[in-house]
């Protein structure tokens, strides 16, 4: 789900959550690295 707006206000909610989207992966991504090593 993309949530395209011009409000201000919403922009730190939007690269809040893009933020902990990022570090998910990251740690998923690690995750299955140590599994498979």
């Amino acid at each position: 789900m993309t949530v395209v707006s011009n409000d201000p206000s919403l922009w730190s909610t939007i690269n809040f959550f893009r933020g902990i989207s990022y570090v998910y992966v990251a740690c998923l991504t690690m995750m299955v690295y140590d599994w498979s090593a």
